[in-house]
């Protein structure tokens, strides 16, 4: 029983200790500052690229890519699952293409994957 309720007292001991330790961090804290005063800037960055952003309704999207392919942008990608754009635009040295496709949760952008 002795043993027990030491072995209690060290991880409480240890678990305070941590938390305190957490907490106490300049960093934590400066980053926490960060964020508050972000926040209440009212910036909202969303784009993601190529006129695509965060909040974009799938409509949206579609008539969008609809769009930069009519200019010979973006053109069917991997397996007509995806968007490919060539980056031969003068982005890079040499030719490379990028398949991507965003998640659309309540018709809306809300993460975009892709592949090089």
């Amino acid at each position: 029983m002795m043993k027990r309720n030491l072995r209690i007292v060290i991880a409480l001991f240890m678990f305070s200790s941590l938390y305190l330790a957490c907490m106490r961090n300049d960093s934590f804290k400066k980053y926490e500052q960060l964020v508050k005063s972000e926040l209440a800037s009212g910036k909202r960055v969303d784009s993601i690229f190529w006129g695509i952003h965060f909040g974009m309704t799938g409509k949206e999207f579609f008539a969008h890519c609809w769009e930069m392919n009519k200019k010979g942008l973006f053109t069917d990608g991997e397996s007509n699952t995806a968007v490919l754009y060539r980056l031969d635009h003068k982005e890079l040295n040499y030719p490379a293409s990028m398949n991507f496709y965003p998640d659309i949760n309540n018709n809306k952008i809300t993460k975009m994957g892709g592949k090089i």
